[in-house]
C-alpha cells in the first residue's frame, strides 16, 4: 500500500473521516453553543465539493455534514445529490426542526440514512430554555419521519450540569419507545466556560443507580464512524436500548482520532481542541488542495488542548 495516497499522520493514525460544516448559521440559540442572533456568510457548495472530491482520492470514506443547522441551506439537497455520486458513507447532524416531507423523499432516494439529532430534553419549557425556540413538538414529529426511512437515527444529548441531568432517564425511555440509539455527550469548553461540564462517568453511574446492574458494554460496527463507546441497557427480557457516551474530556480518544474538519469559514482544522486552521488558497487547483490536506496531517497534534482553543463556537467549527 502506497502511504502517500492516504492521509496518515506522524503518530500512525489513518484519517478517513471528514466533518464538513456547510453553514455557521442556526435557527436555535443553544446556551452551550451560540446565543448570538446573528447571520453569517455561507460559502457556495461547489467550493466544499472541490475539497471533498480531492479528500476522497486520499482515502476519506466517511463524511458528516454539520453546521450550524445544515437544513437552513436552501441548496442542501443539491449538495447531497452531488455527494451521493461519490463513494462515501454520508451522515448528517441536525436539530431536526427544519426537515420537511420533501426532504424525507429525497433523502430516501439518495440512500442517506445516518442522522444524528440534537435533543437535550423532552420537557417543553426546558427545551425552550436551552435552545431559545419553542420547537420540541416539531422536532419529535420529524424524528418519527426520519425513522420511516432509516434505522440509523441517533439522538445526541449534551448533558449540562444543573440544567438537564434529570432528563437522562426520560430520554432513555423515549429512545426505548422509539427504537433509537441514544448518546450522551460531555460538554466541551469550546469558547465557553466550564460551568456546564458533567462527566460521562457520572452519567453511567446515574443510569446504573436508576436501572440496576443492567448496563453492559456493547459493540457493533454499524453504530457509526465516531468515537462513541456503547452500552446495552436491558430493560426487560423483551426490550433493550443502546446507549452511547462520548467522553472527550474525561476519557480522551485522541489515540484513535481519524478525522479532519472543514469549518464553515472554509478552513481546514485538524483538531477540535487546537487553534490550527489552514486556509485553502486555490480551490481550482486539486494539487493545492491535496497539499493543504497533507499539511494538516503533518501538523495534527497527538492530543487536544482545550486550554488554548480559540473563541470560535461550535457552529463555526462544525458541531
Amino acid at each position: 500500500m502506497n502511504q502517500e495516497k492516504f492521509l496518515i499522520d506522524k503518530f500512525g493514525r489513518r484519517i478517513n473521516y471528514l466533518r464538513v460544516s456547510i453553514t455557521p448559521n442556526c435557527n436555535f440559540r443553544c446556551i452551550y453553543c451560540a446565543r448570538e442572533n446573528i447571520s453569517l456568510p455561507e460559502h457556495p457548495i461547489e467550493e466544499y465539493l472541490k475539497i471533498i472530491k480531492v479528500a476522497t482520492s486520499l482515502g476519506i470514506t466517511q463524511l458528516r455534514i454539520t453546521g450550524g443547522e445544515p437544513f437552513l441551506r436552501t441548496d442542501i439537497m443539491d449538495f447531497l445529490l452531488e455527494l451521493s455520486k461519490l463513494n462515501l458513507k454520508i451522515g448528517i447532524t441536525t436539530n431536526a426542526s427544519l426537515i420537511h416531507e420533501k426532504h424525507i423523499d429525497t433523502l430516501a432516494k439518495l440512500n442517506i440514512k445516518k442522522f444524528n439529532i440534537s435533543l437535550d430534553t423532552l420537557n417543553k419549557k426546558k427545551f425552550k430554555q436551552i435552545t431559545g425556540k419553542d420547537s420540541l413538538e416539531t422536532v419529535l414529529e420529524n424524528i418519527k419521519m426520519l425513522k420511516t426511512i432509516s434505522k440509523e437515527v441517533k439522538i445526541n444529548t449534551v448533558v449540562l450540569n444543573n440544567v438537564n441531568i434529570e432528563d437522562i432517564v426520560p430520554l432513555i425511555h423515549f429512545a426505548l419507545q422509539q427504537d433509537l440509539v441514544l448518546r450522551f455527550i460531555e460538554y466541551m469548553p469550546i469558547g465557553k466556560d466550564k460551568k456546564f461540564y458533567y462527566s460521562t462517568d457520572n452519567i453511567i453511574e446515574k443510569i446504573r443507580k436508576d436501572f440496576g446492574n443492567k448496563l453492559k458494554e456493547f459493540h457493533d460496527d454499524n453504530l457509526g464512524f465516531g468515537p462513541g463507546k456503547y452500552f446495552e441497557l436491558q430493560i426487560s427480557t423483551t426490550s433493550r436500548v443502546i446507549i452511547g457516551v462520548i467522553s472527550a474530556i474525561s476519557h480522551p480518544f485522541c489515540s484513535s482520532c481519524n478525522r479532519l474538519r472543514i469549518t464553515s469559514n472554509l478552513t481546514l482544522r485538524n483538531c477540535l481542541g487546537h487553534n490550527t486552521e489552514l486556509k485553502f488558497k486555490d480551490l481550482n487547483n486539486p494539487q493545492e488542495i491535496k497539499k493543504l490536506l497533507f499539511s494538516a496531517i503533518e501538523l495534527k497534534p497527538q492530543q487536544y488542548n482545550f486550554t488554548v482553543t480559540n473563541k470560535d463556537c461550535m457552529r463555526i467549527i462544525g458541531g
